[in-house]
């Protein structure tokens, strides 16, 4: 191995070049060659490697407006490499702008999405655990794809767009080099891959739209025959030829920025190569191209596995530390037979830095493929890591007549987070980190608060007890939270028929069960109050989803007679 990676511990500090660079043809070169300890071996064997590069500068206006300067290292369009996962990020893109173009009434990216299995190598999706609602949907897939780069995300939304539409849509933008033509991780041949499976969405058990078993008798979008290395591996036999690419996907370099740039900067790009997103569409998509695995409620992560960096190549590489929170990067990464690449926004919210980086490289030092020894430790992580850093520490260190205006990129994350003490002003996009979705139905009864109140019972912040019974023997509780001398107190479903409260108060007491960026919040609140919970003060009436108890008396109406005991429990409480 020729190569030692030098890691070298990440720093957030500005190091300023002993002699400036110039911003020429040759400056991601040049970049490259003022860290030898670092980007030597590629230098001397950059076509060995098939690295490419693009940086892309941004400069805005006195009005925010941005332009544009890309720098390019050994970027060839016609040489081929393998995009991996990479390709996952255009088809997300063009199955939202699917479901708009579609334009029915209760279809849109949180319509529950099933999969049906219609031809050879086709298989159904009818759950999915990791969600909320534990039904499959385009926006779930959709976050899988960014936040862990999931085969079988991708795989179900190149089934609900087609082969055939996928490649249709990129040729009409422009992207003539582009080619998805397969699904990842499943051997299907090309014949499996011409059909995509018959998907269905429903909500409520009702039929909101169907798209049919769908076949591609286009001629594949092929650029010749394409063969690499010297042998590979298929089975537990070595093949002494080398590997076929002919018929595997591809975008370029090149093509791959540009998709990235027209999400990231609709605005700016021709209205050809625009993707037909909603305002809705775009803020989604930065949350999740930008969210970290441990800011996420569903899926939950193992954190060990999917550390923060697992899908931020370009600045991290294989960094198993918490990243900094002032720096976001929007991406997507792609990883397989040996090449590793990474198309990325990166933006400092501190130091008002941004810009594009797009990179591959290719690390495969005996020909042959499939056998997975592929030297992505001490090679390609190292490389990306570095190249990120190096044009990281640059733009610190360059001159902007006018500073950016980033903050259409500040956005919610599923857990709560801060950015420089300052909690983002759409704390509200946090909810689903305290919403319980057992709870997210309109009838709620005794029994389906009983484990809530249980597991609070555990919890040595809160404390449960018994305040008495209702007409029919069931338990009625009150919380206590807090020690502060103001005293709050809250009671919910008065009416059996009305709920809505009662799932607001666990998801009261979850938020203030979970630690995260607004623990200082949390006790500021605690500190300076005590708060008194009764949830579900009638549940005979919720059992049987009336709003009277079960001597058909309105407790509400209640407060002087007491004739009631659950009324006459609120006014002791009180």
């Amino acid at each position: 191995m020729r190569f030692a990676a030098l890691l070298i511990p990440f720093a957030f500090v500005n190091i300023s070049c002993e002699k400036p660079l110039q911003e020429d043809q040759n400056l991601v070169e040049n970049l490259m060659k003022s860290r030898p300890e670092q980007f030597s071996e590629v230098l001397e064997h950059k076509d060995q490697y098939e690295v490419q590069v693009i940086y892309t500068q941004i400069n805005r206006d006195e009005n925010n407006t941005p332009s544009f300067q890309s720098f390019h290292y050994n970027v060839d369009r016609e040489r081929y490499f393998y995009p991996a996962s990479t390709v996952k990020m255009p088809v997300a893109f063009l199955a939202l702008e699917k479901l708009n173009s579609l334009m029915i009434n209760g279809l849109n990216k949180n319509t529950p999405m099933l999969t049906d299995s219609a031809f050879s190598g086709q298989s159904r999706v009818r759950r999915d655990s990791t969600a909320a609602s534990g039904l499959p949907s385009i926006a779930h897939y959709i976050k899988k794809i960014f936040l862990v780069s999931d085969n079988d995300a991708f795989n179900r939304l190149y089934e609900f767009i087609g082969q055939g539409e996928v490649n249709a849509m990129l040729a009409e933008r422009g992207f003539s080099d582009a080619r998805i033509i397969h699904r990842l991780s499943v051997p299907l041949s090309e014949e499996e891959n011409r059909h995509t499976n018959p998907v269905t969405f429903v909500q409520n058990d009702s039929l909101v739209y169907a798209k049919p078993l769908t076949y591609n008798g286009d001629p594949l979008p092929l650029k010749g025959e394409i063969l690499k290395g010297k042998a590979y591996l298929k089975g537990e036999e070595i093949v002494d030829q080398p590997f076929d690419f002919t018929k595997k996907n591809f975008v370029s370099l090149e093509e791959m920025q540009k998709i990235l740039k027209a999400v990231v900067f609709p605005e700016y790009m021709e209205a050809e190569s625009r993707f037909h997103l909603s305002d809705g569409d775009y803020r989604f998509l930065y949350q999740y191209m930008s969210q970290l695995p441990s800011e996420t409620t569903w899926p939950q992560y193992d954190t060990s596995e999917y550390y923060d960096a697992y899908s931020k190549f370009l600045l991290f590489g294989h960094d198993k530390s918490p990243l900094p929170k002032h720096i976001r990067i929007f991406n997507k990464i792609g990883l397989a037979y040996g090449y590793m690449s990474d198309h990325a926004y990166i933006v400092d919210f501190e130091n008002n830095v941004e810009f594009l980086l797009s990179a591959v490289i290719h690390t495969n030092e005996n020909e042959i493929y499939n056998d997975g020894e592929y030297e992505y430790e001490t090679m390609a992580f190292p490389f990306m890591r570095n190249l990120g850093k190096v044009i990281y520490d640059f733009e610190l260190n360059r001159k902007r007549t006018y500073t950016p205006n980033l903050e259409k990129f500040r956005v919610g994350y599923d857990k709560v987070v801060k950015i420089q003490d300052k909690l983002h002003a759409d704390l509200y996009h946090n909810y689903d980190h305290y919403h319980i979705p057992s709870l997210g139905f309109r009838r709620i009864k005794h029994a389906d608060i009983a484990p809530f109140l249980e597991k609070l019972n555990q919890n040595i912040e809160f404390e449960v007890s018994q305040i008495g019974q209702s007409v029919l023997g069931k338990s009625i509780h009150l919380v206590k939270l807090g020690k502060g001398p103001k005293k709050v107190l809250l009671w919910s479903q008065m009416h059996g028929d009305e709920s809505t409260a009662t799932r607001a108060l666990f998801e009261i007491f979850n938020f203030f069960g979970q630690k995260d960026g607004l623990d200082e919040y949390k006790q500021h609140i605690l500190d300076h109050t005590t708060l008194y919970f009764i949830p579900m003060l009638n549940p005979d009436g919720a059992e049987e989803f009336k709003r009277r108890n079960a001597l058909s008396i309105d407790l509400n109406r209640d407060a002087l007679r007491l004739v009631s005991p659950e009324a006459k429990i609120l006014k002791e409480i009180r």
